[in-house]
């Protein structure tokens, strides 16, 4: 019921890809270029998912209703939501918390560079590609 609403307008969407995907991309590819000390690594990890995934719920909200965030969030507890509760708690690392926004605007490139394609963001992109995608791979 949901998912074609998901995937027609939000996850397809060029607003969704800068404004949700690219913000945590380039998190991962100051991890994976050796940008952040070691203890800083596991903070901006989950500062980047977190936000990810409140922009992400809060897109869907706005374009699929609330019952759509409620299944959107389902799918995301029934799947990866164990290893994302372990590693990074929601009231540890919340996305629009003071550090985690300092930590996202630090990981900010100048005006118009999409973000390196890295470790990281290359699994993901090969995991979950309809998620994970840059909106350099996307011309709509």
């Amino acid at each position: 019921k949901h998912s074609p609403c998901f995937h027609s307008k939000v996850l397809r969407t060029n607003d969704f890809k800068v404004s949700c995907n690219d913000p945590f991309l380039h998190v991962a590819g100051k991890i994976d270029m050796n940008h952040l000390r070691a203890d800083d690594v596991h903070e901006a990890l989950c500062c980047g998912f977190n936000t990810w995934f409140e922009c992400s719920n809060s897109m869907i909200k706005r374009e699929c209703t609330a019952d759509g965030a409620r299944v959107a969030r389902e799918f995301h507890n029934n799947t990866v939501g164990p290893l994302t509760d372990l590693f990074c708690p929601f009231d540890v690392f919340p996305g629009g918390s003071s550090s985690c926004k300092r930590i996202m605007n630090a990981a900010k490139p100048r005006s118009g560079i999409k973000p390196a394609e890295n470790t990281i963001s290359k699994l993901a992109v090969q995991y979950v590609p309809f998620m994970f995608s840059s909106s350099k791979n996307n011309k709509n």
